[in-house]
């Protein structure tokens, strides 16, 4: 999350003003990062559509689905895949796909928080010019439902909600690559879904007269169920509408190679500084930590409140989402607000069951599938502060004296294990280790006492 570095003399958040050479310098990464962000070859679904052998279902005029069913579902309308297919036997051959459809839509749901099910009208294809993939873009997509009918799952109600998008991923194709910008507002325009059976056709010939200087470039009336995902997508168009926002930040600007900026954050480097000893001698009142931290996990934790820039690298099992969970609680003691986001689910759940264990679930609002109605909204809210009124201030004063009183002893003998003494510049760890690798032949009964010792330089 961004930090806005634009403060007015009052040292309250203002408007804006960026330098000319940083905006440049911020626009120019801009156009990088969207196009390593951008995946425009055959991966990608939303220009490069295959059909699978289980995971798309045809709808096309020239396929086994009954039209008149394909017109009322794109005019909104809830239909059944009885409806779709009559015979018994495309029917059952179309639950399979449906199934297998449904099964990807959930898990991309659950495991990278997207939605991916949309139905695909009118298709879009073009001489290929990237590698060997033959392109083929869905023109139309809206999200879809697929309700199951019967124990086996034998039927599905399939229904489209919101509303009809154009692709954005071969608007996008058109613009940077061949320069064509279209409106999709404009091209909606044209959609007619006035009766009860909607027509695209000016949609299409719209975008091939516009398109029209695209090698073989093609459109085609074709509807088809499936995943559709670009999650990057979202990314790149949040970059190129947020200049002035980015420019502002000292952080990004420096990664885009603005030389101010990057002395900037060096200042504040130096400004925060922490030390891996902090927690040493961090009072108990001001450290609150709900889980186990070793000293690379509270470093990590301090950096952060001091207003470090970082980023923290953990391999699997060093204790990420513990650190996390610590940081969220500690941040919100000081009255802050914490987004954290993840590319999968699991991510967001290792964190929020840490939590949930340590009795602070109350603090997390899970927007990993929206947050639902308003009244549900409220509901969680009045519930959480009404959790917290019940909860009785504990008395810490003595726990935290005697919790002071065992570090210290800790500290001291940690500092009497392993700081050097005087005048061989060895510990007591060091002399130790070394007495333990003499062999049996170099000990001697003779010991030195008292004065002889004391006398010893």
């Amino acid at each position: 999350m961004l930090r806005d570095d634009a403060m007015t003399e009052t040292g309250a958040p203002g408007p804006s003003k960026v330098p000319g050479d940083r905006l440049e310098k911020v626009a120019e990464a801009i156009k990088q990062w969207s196009v390593q962000l951008i995946d425009l070859g055959g991966r990608n679904t939303l220009l490069y559509y295959k059909d699978l052998r289980q995971g798309t279902l045809d709808l096309s005029p020239d396929s086994a689905a009954n039209p008149d069913a394909v017109g009322l579902l794109l005019g909104s309308r809830s239909v059944h895949l009885g409806e779709l297919f009559p015979s018994d036997r495309d029917r059952q051959a179309a639950a399979r796909r449906v199934r297998t459809i449904k099964a990807k839509a959930t898990e991309n749901a659950e495991e990278r928080g997207i939605q991916t099910l949309f139905v695909g009208w009118g298709m879009a294809g073009w001489h290929p010019y990237r590698g060997t993939a033959t392109p083929a873009a869905p023109i139309l997509l809206r999200s879809a439902v697929l309700t199951a009918r019967g124990g086996a799952g034998e039927d599905f109600a399939l229904a489209l909600t919101d509303e009809y998008e154009v692709n954005p991923a071969l608007l996008h194709l058109l613009a940077t690559d061949h320069d064509i910008h279209l409106d999709p507002e404009d091209l909606l325009e044209l959609l007619d879904d006035d009766g009860v059976v909607p027509s695209a056709d000016r949609v299409f010939e719209r975008l091939e007269k516009a398109a029209s200087r695209v090698a073989g470039f093609i459109t085609s009336n074709r509807v088809v169920l499936g995943n559709f995902s670009y999650a990057k997508l979202p990314i790149v168009k949040d970059l190129e509408s947020s200049l002035e926002m980015l420019a502002g930040n000292a952080l990004v600007a420096a990664i885009a190679g603005d030389k101010t900026a990057n002395q900037a954050l060096i200042a504040r480097h130096n400004a925060a500084s922490v030390a891996i000893t902090d927690p040493d001698r961090t009072l108990p009142k001001d450290e609150v930590l709900v889980l186990d931290a070793d000293a690379s996990q509270s470093f990590v934790i301090n950096a952060a409140i001091a207003g470090a820039d970082l980023v923290v690298e953990g391999p699997p099992g060093t204790g990420k989402s513990q650190t996390i969970a610590n940081l969220i609680v500690t941040l919100t003691a000081r009255g802050k607000r914490t987004l954290f986001v993840a590319e999968k689910r699991a991510a967001l759940d290792a964190v929020k069951d840490r939590l949930n264990r340590a009795g602070l679930g109350d603090l997390i609002l899970d927007l990993h599938d929206g947050a639902g109605a308003k009244k549900t909204l409220a509901q969680t809210f009045a519930r959480a502060i009404a959790e917290a009124g019940t909860i009785a201030l504990p008395e810490l004063e003595d726990l935290h004296r005697r919790l002071v009183k065992t570090r210290d002893e800790l500290i001291g003998h940690d500092s009497a294990l392993h700081d050097a003494r005087a005048p061989w510049g060895v510990s007591v760890y060091d002399l130790q280790s070394r007495l333990i690798g003499l062999p049996p032949a170099s000990s001697s009964a003779l010991r030195l006492k008292g004065q002889v010792l004391d006398d010893l330089g």
